[in-house]
């Protein structure tokens, strides 16, 4: 098992991350026009951050539940906010 590199509390605005974490909330909504989106909040032991996945979400939305481990690549938009998942 792959030792966690990336925690919450380090990460800054414009970071890459590439890390595992814990599904808190998981909540599907749809943005003033129309689109699917996912809001999230991830959580290590170090702290709790917002993530947004908004290519896919329906799909995503199936793969994965409230308190699953996922393991996410994002980036920062600021050190609270992850957008732009994979």
């Amino acid at each position: 098992m792959r030792t966690k590199t990336v925690y919450v509390k380090d990460i800054k605005t414009g970071d890459k991350v590439c890390e595992v974490f814990l599904v808190a909330e998981k909540n599907l909504a749809y943005s003033q026009k129309g689109s699917p989106y996912l809001n999230l909040r991830l959580r290590d032991r170090t702290g709790d951050l917002d993530g947004k996945v908004w290519e896919n979400a329906l799909a995503w939305d199936k793969t994965f539940k409230r308190g699953d481990l996922i393991r996410i690549q994002a980036r920062a938009l600021t050190s609270r906010t992850l957008s732009s998942f994979r």
